[in-house]
């Protein structure tokens, strides 16, 4: 795991060159490369490691073509601890017990005696051609209206922006994966329940960053600079791959260097959106911040996927963007809650004593 003084040097080129250029260079090379040097680097460097915390549409179409082709599915059949603070200790465990990336042999074996991760994704998408439009506002209002009260006082403009999510076939570049209900209970538990953005996939690998894994770190111990125009924002745990590098999320197509991953999410323009932060043209609020990623080789993510990991999810830029701390409703519960079907019986069934008391 990289050390915060990594960290500081590596904040400014890796919201660019890491994040645009380089990211194929180290969706091939860095896993195979920390896995070598693994073993050296928790005894040599075991004072300084980071978690010590824990369809085609017209082009002419406005708007965000994913929500469109959610509406188009509907319209076919009429025509806690999951996002709270990371533990130190129980995070290195975690990482020790699980390895980088993927998953176990135990988990791939329990899997083996539960439904295919491709049957699920098909009740889902069958469950939306058959759901009324009537039946959907009420779910997604009940999914995300404690979420939403939170968000008006934290990001006013965001809280403005459609909250949805539905399932999709497979994963894509923008999408998210979210968690199988039963894996990663007994190992790499840093992915339970975990919720993660796509911010690349393609024949080459892909990358993305956990959403809901804030730590007890605000961006001043990264940068050393208390007055610094991000200083209180509250850094997150991207994953298991990635020494030094930090991921930087917004919604402001205009800050420079920045690269779109889905309609109205992007990253990178670090040295920019500063900039726009001092001169008061931009709420430091809405950027967020990611410590490492998880990693997946070519064709990995589609395998898993295939098992029934992962269900793979496209959602609105509201879940993509809001803060993910101390939430009334875990971001797992709620993205699984908008996908309807199965997915949001599953996510009931898991929270059915909390709901109790």
């Amino acid at each position: 795991m990289a050390s915060l003084s990594t960290l500081r040097c590596c904040i400014v080129s890796s919201s660019s060159s890491v994040q645009n250029k380089n990211l194929g260079r180290h969706q091939k090379y860095q896993r195979t490369r920390l896995r070598a040097k693994r073993d050296d680097d928790e005894k040599n460097d075991e004072n300084s490691k980071l978690p010590e915390f824990e369809d085609d549409v017209a082009p002419a179409l406005d708007g965000d073509w994913r929500e469109f082709r959610a509406k188009l599915v509907a319209s076919q059949a009429t025509a806690e601890l999951p996002d709270e603070q990371i533990d130190v200790e129980q995070l290195q465990q975690q990482m020790q017990a699980g390895g980088e990336g993927g998953t176990n042999n135990q988990e791939k074996e329990k899997r083996k005696t539960t439904k295919s991760g491709s049957g699920i994704i098909d009740d889902a998408i069958d469950n939306a051609k058959i759901e009324s439009q009537e039946e959907r506002d009420r779910r997604e209002r009940e999914a995300t209206e404690a979420n939403l009260e939170l968000l008006k006082t934290q990001n006013p403009g965001l809280a403005k922006d459609k909250a949805w999510a539905h399932v999709i076939a497979k994963p894509e570049k923008g999408s998210l994966i979210v968690a199988a209900t039963d894996d990663f209970v007994t190992s790499q538990q840093y992915f339970n329940q975990c919720v993660i953005l796509l911010l690349e996939h393609s024949k080459d690998g892909s990358m993305g960053v956990i959403l809901n894994r804030p730590t007890m770190y605000k961006m001043a111990d990264v940068v050393n600079d208390e007055n610094g125009p991000f200083s209180e924002n509250a850094l997150y745990f991207g994953g298991d791959v990635g020494d030094g590098t930090v991921s930087f999320l917004h919604g402001s197509p205009d800050v420079a260097d920045a690269e779109e991953v889905s309609p109205g999410v992007f990253i990178g323009g670090f040295n920019d959106a500063g900039r726009l932060v001092k001169e008061g043209k931009k709420d430091p609020r809405e950027f967020k911040f990611f410590a490492r990623y998880c990693g997946w080789a070519p064709g990995q993510l589609e395998d898993e996927c295939a098992r029934g990991v992962w269900y793979p999810v496209a959602c609105s830029r509201q879940i993509a963007l809001k803060p993910v701390i101390a939430l009334p409703k875990p971001l797992w519960r709620e993205v699984l809650e908008l996908c309807g079907g199965e997915l949001a019986l599953k996510a009931k069934r898991a929270y059915a004593a909390d709901d109790e008391n």
